[in-house]
């Protein structure tokens, strides 16, 4: 009696039985399309970007500026038409958690200038973190004060990402960064 039913069940289809094949371009996340990102990862996936960009090093491809923009304009009433249905943004968690995952990422960042700075900044082979960076930097910092060159650098893509660690790098107190940090946001 192989492949037949017991007597009283019902039949179930092949397509009720497994679950619908999934679509796998609605699973791919553009990097560098702000609308994107906020789409797929909404509040919390904006919030880890905001301290990847500030404070990992890796952020500083990421659309910063527009996904902020596009960040506001998904918590208001605008957002359903701009990124779709079910697409709104909390504004407390926006309001709370950006500030905060971009003045803790920057403290991140100046640790790993701290700790690793002297010898990441010291490989004449790389093609990132180069020397030269530092000496740029440090005459930024002489010429504008730290201060300053720390919160002019909020403003400015690339720069915000690899100031932070060369702050450290250049041993500016831990808590002197944090102060100029915090007023630059």
């Amino acid at each position: 009696m192989r492949g037949r039913s017991p007597p009283g069940a019902r039949y179930v289809s092949r397509r009720a039985r497994y679950p619908a094949a999934v679509d796998y371009n609605q699973l791919a996340v553009n990097l560098l399309d702000a609308k994107s990102l906020i789409s797929s990862l909404g509040a919390i996936g904006l919030i880890a970007i905001i301290f990847a960009e500030t404070g990992l090093l890796i952020g500083f491809f990421f659309p910063g500026d527009s996904l902020l923009i596009i960040a506001g304009v998904a918590a208001s009433s605008a957002a359903s038409s701009v990124l779709g249905e079910g697409n709104r943004l909390p504004i407390a968690t926006l309001l709370i958690g950006a500030p905060l995952a971009a003045i803790a990422g920057a403290q991140l960042g100046h640790q790993i200038g701290v700790k690793v700075g002297p010898r990441m900044f010291d490989k004449p082979e790389s093609k990132i973190f180069k020397r030269e960076y530092v000496l740029k930097a440090e005459e930024y910092f002489n010429r504008f004060g730290p201060g300053k060159a720390v919160v002019l650098a909020r403003f400015m893509p690339i720069v915000r990402t690899f100031l932070n660690p060369v702050a450290g790098t250049l041993e500016m107190p831990a808590k002197t960064f944090f102060l100029w940090n915090d007023l630059g946001l």
